[in-house]
């Protein structure tokens, strides 16, 4: 099993109707690809923090997160409400 796990740093310039939005489209991505084993979404409480949010999701197999990773739905996401509002990311990929 492959646990994903991305922490995003967001600009001042994130509201919290983007940040809405971000979570709104995340949350449906189980549902785009149903070999997703488990999706968390998780806003930092900003208690000596180096990043705001964090995604945690598992999958069965490396090629799973790799699909997971090139979906065009979640790379419309990641282009269109992410990367604009991104002052950072740190990404890792363990076996579990």
């Amino acid at each position: 099993m492959i646990r994903h796990i991305a922490m995003l740093a967001w600009t001042d310039q994130i509201s919290p109707d983007r940040l809405e939005a971000i979570e709104a489209a995340l949350e449906r991505m189980p549902t785009v690809m149903p070999f997703i084993r488990r999706y968390e979404l998780h806003r930092d409480l900003d208690i000596n923090s180096s990043h705001d949010f964090v995604v945690i999701a598992e999958f069965d197999s490396v090629a799973d997160y790799e699909a997971y990773a090139s979906n065009a739905e979640h790379q419309a996401v990641i282009d269109e409400l992410i990367k604009p509002v991104m002052a950072g990311i740190a990404r890792v990929q363990v076996s579990i």
